[in-house]
């Protein structure tokens, strides 16, 4: 009658029966209009964050997805959208090296930035591989490297050039490495994980991204040629853009940002995720159920092996042993990317803590259904027991039993019977037992 869950309905006994969760018309015209400001495209926990940081109100994320619910506002799920044909024509991307050095950076003195890449150049004979360093000075590559092969030996080769130690390549070789930051005197390493969610299968899929980062040269390594930097590019190709005249901190800051607030991203579609899951159990509970949660708390695990060190990377970046690298003025960026990161890592935190509710909800849907079912067996095996107890009486085959002469004894005895179970019926009901 009440369209709640049992689950609910007992926590409120429990509460003294004291009416929660007031709808406030202030709180709903503000998520809202939040909403709508968003194009729909935040999820719950985006939504949040977006909120605490316009208005300095601190929701609730159960508070927000009851609100949504109640207001009927569903998060638009994106699609990943594959480059047309015409498009790349557009675009010049066919017949082209995907990483082609062309953005025309200024430089006031030769040696003061410079640039290096990995372009892929389709040959008759195969892949041919250049590793090229180009002076912003006067537009000039100063160095060179081509190889037949993608391999470790390349990333030797670049790391010979750019006086990179053993150690930091076999990090960069290793796709399996932890994330991570070293100082390496001359240079720093960083290790992160790029993550994505396949649109069917739901499954969260990585590759390692490293970036070095040196006086004026930042060089980064990547397993695919894949990645959520196409708009770094479109920016860097637009003359008189901000990234152009920034230094090689900001253009690393801007890259790790780029990472963190994808991880947002799927946190979303993780969430979204939870909550199908979540109203399919309270509907109905079935093996199918358990096998989703647990490949959930799978790639939940993986989210948060790649996502929690996140933070503490984040943070060594704002000490004072990396002014060399992250000069004074990004201390406002690095505290934003500070902020996200400790977002990203709480929710990760909170929705690995609502998957093993999940399981919990699961397990109690099915005791509950259990109970349900044991319950009208008790009804059926109660009402039973007394045309039982008749049945064997009058059956006992004594000779002296007065009321095995009647004429009428027969249909008396239905009718006591048909009696008792209407009589238990009623009263099953009146105690809404069932």
């Amino acid at each position: 009658v009440l369209d709640v869950n049992r689950r609910s309905y007992y926590k409120w006994c429990q509460n003294g029966k004291k009416i929660a969760n007031k709808f406030d018309e202030n709180d709903a015209k503000i998520i809202s209009e939040e909403h709508k400001n968003n194009n729909g495209i935040y999820g719950t926990i985006r939504l949040k964050y977006a909120i605490q940081n316009k208005f300095g109100i601190i929701f609730n994320h159960k508070k927000i997805r009851r609100y949504k619910k109640i207001l009927g506002l569903e998060t638009i799920k994106r699609t990943k959208k594959g480059l047309s044909v015409s498009r790349a024509k557009e675009k010049n991307l066919i017949n082209k090296a995907p990483y082609l050095i062309e953005c025309n950076f200024k430089s006031d003195a030769f040696g003061q930035k410079m640039s290096s890449d990995v372009s892929y150049i389709k040959c008759s004979d195969g892949t041919l591989y250049l590793s090229a360093v180009k002076d912003y000075f006067n537009n000039e590559i100063v160095s060179f490297f081509t190889s037949i092969h993608n391999d470790v030996n390349l990333i030797k080769d670049i790391g010979k050039m750019f006086d990179i130690d053993t150690l930091s390549m076999e990090d960069i070789a290793n796709p399996e490495q932890r994330v991570k930051i070293d100082d390496r005197d001359t240079y720093i390493l960083i290790i992160l994980k790029m993550l994505q969610m396949e649109i069917l299968t739901k499954d969260v899929q990585y590759e390692q991204l490293s970036l070095v980062i040196k006086k004026n040269i930042l060089i980064t390594f990547q397993e695919t040629p894949y990645d959520p930097f196409e708009i770094i590019r479109t920016r860097l190709e637009i003359a008189g853009a901000r990234l152009r005249s920034q230094d090689v901190s900001y253009l690393a800051y801007i890259l790790i940002d780029i990472i963190v607030d994808n991880y947002l991203l799927i946190l979303d579609e993780v969430e979204n995720e939870i909550d199908e899951i979540e109203s399919q159990l309270i509907e109905s509970a079935d093996r199918d159920d358990l096998e989703n949660i647990l490949a959930l708390k799978q790639n939940i695990a993986v989210l948060k092996k790649f996502i929690s060190p996140v933070r503490e990377l984040i943070s060594k970046l704002q000490t004072r042993s990396m002014l060399n690298y992250f000069h004074e003025d990004m201390k406002y960026y690095l505290g934003d990317l500070n902020d996200h990161g400790i977002i990203v890592f709480d929710t990760v935190d909170m929705l690995n803590n609502r998957a093993t509710e999940l399981i919990q909800l699961y397990h109690s849907m099915i005791s509950n259904t259990m109970n349900e079912i044991m319950k009208i067996l008790a009804i059926i095996s109660t009402i039973f027991m007394p045309l039982s107890f008749i049945v064997g009486l009058y059956g006992m085959n004594f000779e002296y039993m007065p009321e095995l002469k009647w004429y009428y004894g027969y249909y008396i005895t239905l009718g006591l019977m048909a009696s008792l179970v209407i009589l238990m019926i009623f009263y099953f009901k009146k105690k809404k037992w069932f």
